[in-house]
């Protein structure tokens, strides 16, 4: 299994009012936050598989092409989030030779083209590439033609899928991982599900059997901690 099928197949800012919406004992609506962490860290909804966890162990070198101003704003606001609530810093850079994160607004002729080869129905895509060391490198393509909201909700939605998070929770308003739902920034949810996923007990390759115990006792402790 490769990253690159993993993804194939499929930024902190806590408000008092989010937070308090978050949950009731662990609950957002009829889900738990157990349930959304497993949907967006390994449950495959259109295979019904259940892959590996997947997260970062370095920093995010991020390279940035094709952006307006208004999406070099939005994009440093979300790596400020990401850093939050991750840990990881976000550090910019000149170019994509250093780069484990890549962010490209590309042409309609681009973005079509990788839409025939890949057979990629969505309106933008992250693809991951594994390395002979470190991270798999992420691939973000945001087609320049997008507009306003679509467009933010596209950056914010891939750039936080490149931390591990790769499947969507499709519907759902109060995260960016809703598919297309309007949130264009980490809402607390997110926040909550990032802070999981990068507590040191979770590590790579994980399966959802041996992770699902050290994230019943995260939860347990963030509610404890007044965080959820």
């Amino acid at each position: 299994m490769t990253t690159a099928e993993r993804q194939k197949r499929n930024v902190f800012r806590i408000w008092v009012l989010g937070l308090a919406a978050l949950a009731v004992s662990g609950c957002v609506g009829s889900l738990t936050i157990e349930d959304r962490f497993r949907q967006v860290a390994v449950y495959d909804e259109e295979t019904g598989e259940e892959w590996p966890i997947l997260k970062r162990s370095e920093d995010i070198r991020l390279y940035v092409a094709g952006a307006t101003a208004a999406d070099l704003r939005q994009i440093d606001a979300l790596s400020q989030q990401i850093t939050e609530a991750t840990g990881l810093a976000v550090i910019p850079q000149p170019d994509d030779f250093d780069a484990n994160v890549e962010l490209r607004f590309v042409s309609t002729a681009e973005w079509r083209a990788f839409q025939a080869k890949e057979r990629y129905p969505s309106d933008c895509a992250v693809d991951f590439f594994d390395t002979r060391s470190g991270d798999p490198l992420a691939i973000i393509l945001i087609p320049d033609s997008l507009r306003g909201n679509t467009r933010a909700e596209c950056v914010a939605q891939e750039f936080a899928h490149s931390t591990g998070l790769t499947f969507d929770t499709n519907g759902r308003r109060d995260t960016v991982f809703g598919g297309w739902a309007g949130a264009t920034e980490l809402t607390p949810i997110d926040f909550a599900l990032l802070r999981i996923l990068y507590d040191d007990r979770l590590v790579n390759g994980m399966t959802w059997a041996e992770a699902r115990p050290h994230v019943q006792a995260i939860i347990a402790e963030m509610e404890a901690a007044g965080e959820l």
